[in-house]
């Protein structure tokens, strides 16, 4: 008997149904598996560390990890490529970005990009905020953060857009152990800190100033202002002036500052009106603190309340001495009697006449007697 060898071909509908299979399960896996992580720089713009005044470190070696403050914008501060406007959060982390290092919650690491820079902290971000960010932005500062468990002292630091990080699974604004690292896009930057645990000095300024300085005689109202900087490397909470002749002394720019943070190099303004009727010198004294910790600082002002002026009385002399006689004209002019010295005759003796009539009756008997004299004649001569 022959035996037949037969080979059964696949039939054309089992092949179809092994095909849309494949797409089926594709397609679940496309839509229903899990999540890959974002890639970093997924938004334009960059970031890099500087120091408080926008001052760029040599291989981003910094001296204290205080002195780190996050600057950003367009690549190398140009004039495009900025990062997307809105609100971001940050973090310090080892290099890997395994093991976060910022040991606030993360509501207190906010910052806003405002015309594509980095320009302070917003909401309920409280981290210092410096000076001379890229174009015209303010970096803020990364402090507090832990120190890195690498051994070259190197740390990272990253930056996302705040929605993108708030709708992040198991996002509290409050945790201080949420690494978004594993949900958000960020940029990066590292850096290395020489002194691992800062030695914090936290300072206080004050600078008092009277307007005016003077017053005249009797005193016045005076006006004090007074500037009050924060001029260590620590933030200071509940910032108050007292001063010993003026009160209250008022927050210039609310009721209140008890509740809030002098930040690093900011400065604060107060102002206190009094009036004083003798020279003073008062006192004032500006207090902060850091944690439990006073801070103080002091400052004194001096207005001078002016003597009396004093008016000389007038200065009596001898009366004057009258060689020539007023004039009836003087008399009329100024009511004042005049005194008339009576005459002399020309040789000055008092005692004579006031007149020369005697003279001339002298004169006349003189001339009479002579006429008689001539006209009578002689006595005759007596005859022998």
């Amino acid at each position: 008997m022959e035996t037949r060898h037969t080979t059964r071909s696949r039939s054309p509908l089992g092949l179809r149904a092994l095909g849309w299979l494949a797409v089926t399960s594709m397609l679940a896996m496309a839509l229903l598996g899990p999540s890959a992580s974002p890639a970093l720089g997924a938004f334009s713009g960059a970031i890099w560390t500087s120091l408080f005044d926008g001052a760029t470190v040599n291989a981003n070696h910094y001296a204290a990890k205080t002195d780190v403050y996050l600057n950003g914008g367009p690549q190398n501060c140009g004039n495009s490529g900025g990062l997307p406007d809105g609100d971001y959060y940050f973090q310090v982390t080892d290099p890997s970005g395994a093991t976060l290092l910022s040991s606030d919650a993360i509501k207190f690491r906010q910052l806003q990009v405002v015309n594509g820079v980095i320009a302070g902290v917003s909401g309920d971000g409280n981290h210092a905020e410096g000076t001379g960010g890229c174009n015209g932005g303010l970096p803020v500062q990364l402090f507090p953060y832990d120190d890195t468990p690498n051994p070259g002292g190197e740390y990272s630091v990253d930056m996302a857009q705040a929605a993108e990080v708030e709708a992040c699974d198991g996002f509290d604004a409050d945790s201080t152990d949420f690494n978004f690292l594993d949900c958000a896009a960020s940029k990066n930057d590292n850096f290395k800190v020489a002194e691992e645990t800062p030695v914090l000095s936290p300072a206080i300024a004050i600078v008092k100033v009277a307007d005016p300085l003077e017053l005249p005689f009797g005193g016045g109202e005076v006006h004090y202002t007074y500037a009050v900087t924060n001029a260590g490397d620590a933030v200071l909470s509940n910032v108050t002036v007292v001063d010993d002749t003026c009160s209250p002394v008022t927050f210039v720019d609310g009721d209140s500052n008890v509740d809030g943070l002098l930040d690093l190099h900011e400065t604060w303004n107060f102002e206190c009106t009094t009036s004083i009727t003798e020279t003073t010198t008062n006192t004032a004294v500006a207090s902060g603190f850091f944690g439990e910790d006073e801070v103080l600082a002091e400052d004194t002002a001096t207005v001078t309340v002016l003597p009396p002026v004093i008016t000389p009385p007038p200065v009596i002399t001898d009366p004057p001495i009258i060689t020539n006689p007023p004039s009836q004209s003087l008399l009329a002019a100024t009511g004042t009697p005049v005194v008339t010295a009576p005459p002399t005759d020309a040789f000055g003796d008092p005692s004579r006449p006031s007149t020369d009539t005697w003279r001339l009756l002298l004169i006349a008997l003189a001339g009479l007697l002579a006429s008689l004299l001539v006209l009578t004649p002689a006595t005759a001569t007596r005859r022998r």
